[in-house]
C-alpha cells in the first residue's frame, strides 16, 4: 500500500536486523512511513530528522535499554506515542511502562512477543484515533468503494492443533490504516446499515466457501445483531441463499451476549426457523456480564463464545480465571460447544484447556486474514 500525503512515521527502535525487516514492511502495509534505529544514539538522531508519530521501542538494546532511550526523549520533548516490545513477559513490560509515563511520554499498551499483526495494528490504530475523526467511514461508502470485506480467523481445536471452523469478521480496507474491524471505523450505523454489513457477510462467506473449501471445509460463524432476526427477512434472505451441495459445512449466527433477552423475546420463532435450514445459533460475548449466561429453554444455542475481556488474561488473573469457569460451566449443562476466544498469550492456552475449553481463536493461535492469504496460509501449522 502506498502511503498518502498525510501517512504518519513510525520509527523502530530494535538491535536486531530481522525484527526491524518485518516490523517496518508490516507497517509500511498499513499505510506508514517507516524508519529503523539500532542503537541509543542513531534513534535519538532519528526522532530529530524525522519527528516520529510512534516509536515502537524494544527493551534491550545491547549496550543500552530502553530507560535510557525514554530519558532521551523525555529531553528531547518528544510528544508522539510510544509501544514497548519485548519477550521478557507483562511483569518486565508493565514495570518499564510505568518508569516511562512518570517521565511524562505517551506509552501506550506494550506487544510482548511474539505478538501477531492483529495486535500490531491495535497498536497502531490506537495511535490513529489520537489524531482525530478523519479516518472514520459511513457504510454506504465503505459499500461504494469496496473497502467492505470479511477477514477470516480459525478456531482451532486446542489438543489436535487442528482448524475446525471459522469466524467472518467484517473489516474495512482503509488507505491509511490498513485492514481493521468495521466496528472501529464505521460512523453512523442504523438499523439498514446492520442489515447491509450483515448480508454482504452472508453472501461473502458464501461465495468465499467456493474457494476454501478446495483446502479446508469447515463450519463457518459470523455476529448477527438481535435486531436483525426479529422477523422474516433473514430467514427469506438466507433460504435463498444457502448452497444445495452436500458438501456445505454449515453456518452459526452469533447473537451478542447483552442481545439475549432480546433474542428470546422478539426472535424465536426467526431462530427456530434459521436452524431448520441449517443455520446454527451461538452466543457471542459469553460470560462478559451476568445476564448472557442465561441461556433459556426456548433457545437452543449450539455454541458458546466466552468473551475476550475474561479469556485474555485468565491465567495471570484469578477472578478471569473463576470467570471462564464459570461460563464455561453454564455453557455445557446447556449443551452448547465453547470456543474460548481472545487467545493472546500462550500461558492463557494452558489455562483454559485446563479449565475444559476444547477449541481456541486468538492471535496466541491464528490472525484473520483475508481469503487470498488465508489461502495462502492454509497449508501451514499452526504455531503450538
Amino acid at each position: 500500500m502506498s502511503p498518502s500525503a498525510e501517512s504518519l512515521n513510525c520509527l523502530v527502535v530494535d538491535d536486531d536486523p530481522s525484527v526491524c525487516e518485518f516490523l517496518s514492511a508490516a507497517i509500511q502495509k498499513m499505510g506508514w512511513i517507516t524508519h529503523c534505529a539500532s542503537s541509543r544514539l542513531t534513534a535519538r538522531g532519528a526522532v530529530v530528522d524525522i519527528r516520529p508519530d510512534l516509536v515502537l521501542l524494544d527493551l534491550g538494546l545491547g549496550s543500552t535499554d530502553a530507560i535510557e532511550v525514554m530519558s532521551d526523549l523525555t529531553d528531547m520533548r518528544f510528544a508522539g506515542g510510544i509501544v514497548l516490545i519485548s519477550g521478557r513477559g507483562h511483569d518486565v513490560l508493565d514495570q518499564v511502562a510505568r518508569v516511562g509515563k512518570k517521565m511524562g511520554l505517551q506509552l501506550r499498551s506494550p506487544l510482548p512477543k511474539p505478538f501477531g499483526l492483529e495486535q500490531l495494528r491495535h497498536a497502531l490504530l490506537g495511535e490513529e484515533a489520537a489524531i482525530g475523526s478523519r479516518n472514520r467511514l459511513t457504510v454506504r461508502d465503505a459499500l461504494r468503494n469496496g473497502q467492505l470485506e470479511l477477514s477470516y480467523q480459525p478456531r482451532i481445536d486446542l489438543a489436535s492443533r487442528a482448524i475446525v471452523s471459522f469466524e467472518a469478521i467484517p473489516k474495512v480496507r482503509h488507505p491509511r490504516i490498513g485492514l481493521i474491524d468495521a466496528q472501529k471505523l464505521l460512523t453512523k450505523v442504523s438499523r439498514d446499515d446492520l442489515w447491509a454489513i450483515a448480508t454482504f457477510s452472508v453472501t461473502s462467506v458464501l461465495e468465499d466457501w467456493l474457494t476454501i473449501s478446495n483446502v479446508c471445509n469447515v463450519p463457518f460463524a459470523l455476529t448477527m445483531p438481535a435486531c436483525l432476526l426479529s422477523g422474516p427477512e433473514m430467514v427469506d434472505f438466507v433460504r435463498g441463499r444457502l448452497p444445495a451441495a452436500n458438501t456445505w459445512p454449515g453456518m452459526t449466527f452469533l447473537i451478542p451476549g447483552d442481545e439475549l433477552l432480546e433474542t428470546v423475546l422478539a426472535s424465536r420463532e426467526s431462530t427456530l426457523r434459521l436452524q431448520l435450514y441449517g443455520v446454527d445459533i451461538g452466543i457471542d460475548e459469553f460470560g462478559l456480564r451476568p445476564s448472557s449466561l442465561a441461556i433459556p429453554d426456548t433457545l437452543i444455542c449450539s455454541e458458546a463464545v466466552l468473551a475476550t475481556t475474561i479469556v485474555n488474561g485468565a491465567a495471570s488473573e484469578g477472578v478471569r480465571a473463576g470467570l471462564c469457569k464459570t461460563a464455561l460451566d453454564r455453557a455445557r449443562a446447556c449443551g452448547a460447544r465453547v470456543i474460548a476466544k481472545g487467545l493472546v498469550h500462550a500461558e492463557d492456552i494452558s489455562v483454559v484447556r485446563i479449565l475444559g475449553a476444547e477449541i481456541g481463536q486468538g492471535p496466541a493461535l491464528s490472525d484473520s486474514f483475508a481469503v487470498a492469504e488465508l489461502m495462502a496460509r492454509l497449508g501451514q501449522p499452526v504455531p503450538s
